[in-house]
């Protein structure tokens, strides 16, 4: 049995809340992941608060998700899934710093 597709979809959805997390604490909203996506890319790597390479790991995180849940013509393999363990761990810790400093400085702006 395999578990990569599973996998990849835990890797994706870690991210995504940690992200999501990120734009609430930001005061922004979206209501899709595709707009998770799109309010990210502009608010945050567009700026450069984020990297371009980061950027493209959750974008790259998303199509893994997708493949894995919906495409019935490849299945992901551990060659897709084990490169990218290691540098989601450290774009969900960039993103939840973010998310820290984000909420300290409205805790301070409200003091």
């Amino acid at each position: 049995m395999c578990f990569w597709p599973a996998a990849a979809n835990r890797l994706y959805y870690a991210a995504y809340y940690a992200v999501s997390a990120l734009l609430i604490a930001n005061k922004d909203t979206a209501q899709t992941h595709q707009g998770v996506i799109l309010v990210f890319g502009l608010k945050f790597i567009k700026t450069g608060i984020v990297s371009r390479e980061m950027g493209d790991l959750y974008s790259k995180l998303y199509a893994n998700r997708m493949t894995g849940d919906y495409d019935d013509t490849y299945t992901l393999k551990a060659e897709d899934v084990l490169p990218i363990i290691e540098p989601t761990e450290r774009f969900i810790q960039t993103i939840n710093a973010l998310t820290q400093q984000l909420q300290e400085s409205a805790f301070t702006k409200d003091a």
